[in-house]
């Protein structure tokens, strides 16, 4: 359906998070009306190991929504150059937690989405999609 309106398909990080939202719904509604037991124990249960959770993966949980605002937002795709403090490269893949980046020596850099979300991108192929590089020659 996204696809349809923007000519894009959707971003599977998106995708994957309303499946599972829509799979813990489907859980509530079994175990209420199936079963026939109340869900309240089980979600003042459930609020209290996610608060302690909540704190133990703070930093993987500031990944997963600055993915998602990544992902939202577009400031870069797969396949373009972009730039994050001194890691150059050309993005590869764009997941849930970080954002893979081939550089110039072709090694691949690993960037959390946190840390992406929180410093200065430059994207080289936009707005007109010519790259550049510098290359330091020694004579």
């Amino acid at each position: 359906m996204v696809e349809a309106h923007t000519g894009m398909p959707a971003p599977r990080l998106i995708v994957e998070v309303v499946r599972i939202i829509v799979l813990l719904l489907v859980i509530a509604a079994i175990v209420t009306f199936v079963f026939d037991r109340p869900i309240t124990g089980l979600l003042v249960s459930s609020g209290v190991i996610g608060i302690v959770l909540g704190f133990a993966l703070q930093r993987m949980i500031m990944d997963f929504f600055s993915g998602i605002a990544l992902s939202v937002e577009g400031p870069f795709r797969v396949g373009q150059w972009i730039q994050v403090d001194d890691v150059a490269g050309r993005v590869v893949q764009v997941s849930w937690r970080a954002t893979h980046v081939v550089t110039l020596e072709q090694t691949t850099v690993i960037i959390p989405n946190s840390l992406i979300a929180e410093k200065m991108v430059t994207n080289y192929e936009l707005p007109d999609g010519f790259f550049r590089t510098e290359l330091p020659v020694e004579l």
